[in-house]
């Protein structure tokens, strides 16, 4: 077969003719079948042909067995007074390394210079000698002959019976299974009702039409193969891009609401971008002319202070109405100069834009400097930080302000400036 007594393998006779019966080939007994005892070496460290078997199953390394050195002692073989001496001298041993918690590794190591696991039997007693480790000579015969084979004398194997390391993990070793477990389990579907979903997607139409961020792009972005659905990771990324400022409650809710029925792990963002898309237009409009769409806004009390002052909110009163009679007097249309300035067309300008309106329009003269800031807070919007106005809600305002002279009314009536009191109360 090729294995001889000058190779490495040093086989007894009995163990060669034990091989080549096993091996022999059938159709002629004087031959042997070595690529059958290859592939059976081999397998110790990979299965041939598992291209042709994908679900077999490769066998655990714990079926290897380490065979000891030559010239190790088996213990059963041995007589049982021999084994009771050396069980007891271990014993004391490892008593007195517990005790004065000796460090004996580091003296085995100092005749150690190979570093291979093995010192001599004389420099063992010698170092026992040196820890002033007191056996007799029977003792030390005794654990010559369970611990030595033909290398010396196995230290590290007397160490694993005087040292045996603790079985216990550890809690470090128990946090990291533990969160292992943790991060394999997948995540619980978040408990939503209608309620939720419709909370959110009015933040979302909020901030639509307040910011004006380019959702659709963001999403699109990560549609390779444009069928409308995106991976559950992809979408949490592009809402984070188009700052939408949603809560992890809130994208869990988001999530759940429109995954994908055919595959769990994508999102059906085209439904979620028509839904808040609405806020401008309504798509289909083709299959329904008749319908008339309206803009939507959100609610004020989201984004205004309504805590104006008694005397604040009469300031505010002869403010508006003042500019009312300006812009009905002289037919004044400054909204496209509001746009100006209002690039994305969010409805919102700073305060030192809408005072540049006024003066450019001639209305800065009209109203005083306590009348233009109770204006300015009671249509103040705070975005990202920075005071803007809504003038759209202002215009609005304005114009549904229809400006009664009180002196006309007292011509008529001299009941009238009591009534347009009533009407309208002023400080």
């Amino acid at each position: 077969m090729g294995i001889g007594t000058t190779g490495r393998l040093n086989l007894s006779e009995a163990e060669y003719d034990a091989l080549i019966n096993f091996y022999r080939c059938e159709m002629d007994p004087t031959m042997a079948c070595w690529r059958k005892f290859d592939a059976d070496i081999e397998s110790i460290f990979i299965q041939k042909g598992l291209e042709q078997m994908p679900s077999w199953l490769t066998p655990s390394p714990a079926r290897i067995v380490s065979l000891p050195y030559p010239g190790a002692t088996n213990m059963e073989d041995i007589p049982l007074p021999i084994r009771q001496l050396a069980k007891c001298a271990v014993a004391r041993l490892r008593h007195r390394v517990l005790i004065e918690s000796c460090n004996i590794k580091y003296f085995f190591q100092g005749f150690d210079i190979t570093n291979n696991g093995y010192i001599s039997r004389q420099q063992f007693k010698q170092t026992l000698s040196m820890l002033n480790y007191n056996f007799t000579s029977n003792e030390l015969e005794a654990m010559s002959v369970k611990y030595c084979d033909e290398k010396g004398f196995n230290y590290l194997k007397l160490l694993e019976d005087v040292e045996p390391k603790s079985t216990d993990p550890g809690w470090y070793a128990k946090f990291k299974n533990g969160r292992l477990y943790q991060l394999s389990r997948p995540p619980r579907e978040p408990k939503w009702t209608e309620h939720d979903i419709q909370r959110i997607i009015y933040k979302l139409r909020a901030k639509m039409v307040r910011c004006r961020p380019q959702l659709d792009a963001f999403l699109r972005d990560h549609d390779i193969f444009n069928h409308d659905r995106i991976k559950v990771i992809d979408f949490h990324r592009a809402m984070d891009r188009a700052s939408f400022d949603l809560t992890p409650r809130e994208m869990e809710v988001l999530t759940c609401c429109y995954r994908s029925p055919d595959d769990p792990t994508e999102i059906q963002y085209r439904c979620l971008f028509e839904t808040v898309e609405n806020v401008f237009t309504l798509f289909h409009l083709e299959k329904a002319p008749r319908i008339v769409p309206e803009q939507w806004r959100p609610l004020r009390e989201m984004d205004y202070d309504k805590e104006l002052t008694k005397t604040e909110y009469c300031q505010f009163t002869d403010g508006m109405r003042r500019l009312a009679k300006r812009v009905n007097d002289r037919r004044i249309e400054f909204k496209p100069m509001f746009w100006d300035f209002d690039a994305p067309l969010a409805g919102l300008v700073s305060e030192d834009q809408f005072h540049r309106v006024l003066h450019t329009v001639g209305l800065a003269d009209v109203i005083t400097h306590d009348e233009l800031d109770a204006i300015l807070k009671r249509y103040r919007v705070i975005r990202g930080g920075k005071r803007d106005v809504d003038y759209t809600e202002f215009l609005t305002c304005l114009d549904g302000i229809t400006y009664v002279d009180p002196v006309s009314l007292e011509e008529l009536s001299p009941t009238g400036v009591e009534w347009y009191k009533q009407l309208h109360p002023i400080c």
